[in-house]
């Protein structure tokens, strides 16, 4: 349990009794005479008092199980032998661990920049994505050390758990499962090329750049939401700036941009925040927010959102980051069309937005979690465009 839950669970439990002992105070003062009418405040004041003993019982219940049932990561002699799969030490996995080539970091010491997981994943971090905890390597033979981020995604059933080393350049060199529970990871077991599609990569990485029609898709996001987290984590750690502005080359960020915009060249200024991955400004002065929504389990989108003004000009999907199922006789497919897209929001503003029914967008209904993943990844885009567009504008 972190303090600042311990904190919240003593307060309740001194609010809790606060409550009893003024309800107490209360009732008494409140008391008659008349035989039968004490008699039923008696009653009530037991009653009260049964309630506000039980409150007190659950919340301290709760702060126990905060306590004691967090789940703390250690480093145990089958991950250190993945790790040095991954991240070699040039000894065997015994002598790896048991001289500590293969070491957890303590990020509250210092030595990097970031140095609370808890505040980083409550800033970076989504309700299915997580960074767990860094170790490093350290090469027996040259003494190399080398980072390995510990980092999850949900999968289809449950957290899908990957080990992830990085270069001097904060890409990514070696892939390892700590642990997954997936009911189609037999599609991917074998599947190399599934894992050595992620060396070299950083930033935000999405499925359909690790692997198509594996039968394992939602295994496949659970592993590109681990990496991106991870691949996050890793550079913000090392203390490479937020916002740090560089021109974008990858092809296929490019057409996405140009969908939303006539600019011929975009300068990326990575975010990598759970609501906003990336923005950009084009050589036009076009400012466009990589934004991300999630509204449940078939509700997750990341749009290309582009500004101005406070309002909604333009927007377009990123392929690949949507989780836009049909549900029996609801179909929410209609929303991978970016024209409809922009006849929902173009020209809509943050307070506009907030009128807008998630069950009910382009007139479909029955598809509540879909339409809020979008509401949600448009306003993510709203709200960030007003500050950065300031903020470049030295304003």
């Amino acid at each position: 349990m972190t303090d600042s839950v311990s904190h919240k669970s003593t307060e309740s439990e001194l609010e809790a009794r606060k409550i009893m002992r003024d309800t107490v105070k209360e009732l008494r003062n409140s008391e008659k005479p008349l035989s039968g009418k004490k008699s039923t405040m008696n009653n009530t004041l037991k009653c009260v008092l049964v309630l506000a003993l039980i409150a007190i019982v659950c919340v301290s219940l709760l702060a126990v199980a905060n306590k004691f049932l967090k789940v703390e990561i250690t480093l145990d002699k089958a991950t250190s032998a993945l790790i040095n799969k991954i991240a070699p030490t040039g000894a065997d996995d015994d002598t790896a661990f048991n001289n500590k080539y293969i070491e957890i970091v303590d990020l509250s010491k210092g030595g990097y920049a970031v140095t609370d997981l808890d505040a980083y994943n409550k800033t970076y971090g989504t309700s299915t994505q997580k960074v767990r905890a860094l170790y490093t390597s350290k090469n027996a033979n040259t003494g190399k050390v080398t980072l390995v981020v510990e980092a999850e995604g949900k999968g289809h059933v449950d957290a899908i758990v990957l080990l992830i080393a990085y270069d001097e350049e904060n890409k990514i060199s070696g892939v390892a499962v700590k642990s997954q529970s997936e009911s189609y990871w037999d599609k991917l077991e074998g599947r190399q090329d599934v894992f050595d599609a992620f060396i070299g990569m950083s930033g935000n990485v999405t499925h359909l750049q690790i692997a198509t029609s594996t039968g394992a898709t939602n295994s496949l996001r659970g592993m590109a939401d681990a990496a991106s987290i991870a691949n996050g984590f890793i550079a913000r750690a090392r203390g490479e700036a937020a916002n740090k502005p560089v021109e974008e080359t990858d092809e296929a960020k490019l057409s996405q941009l140009r969908k939303v915009s006539d600019a011929n060249k975009f300068t990326r200024y990575t975010v990598g925040a759970a609501a906003v991955a990336n923005a950009f400004v084009g050589d036009n002065g076009d400012v466009i927010v990589e934004a991300r929504g999630d509204g449940g389990s078939y509700g997750k989108v990341t749009l290309m959102v582009r500004t101005e003004s406070g309002k909604v000009v333009k927007v377009a999907r990123v392929p690949g980051t949507d989780s836009f199922e049909p549900i029996g006789s609801h179909d929410s497919s209609v929303f991978r069309n970016d024209d409809t897209l922009n006849e929902i929001f173009a020209g809509k503003t943050l307070q506009e937005l907030a009128g807008l029914p998630a069950n009910g967008l382009a007139g479909t209904t029955g598809v509540t979690e879909s339409g809020s993943g979008l509401i949600a990844a448009v306003k993510n885009a709203l709200e960030y465009a007003a500050s950065f567009e300031a903020e470049t504008k030295g304003e």
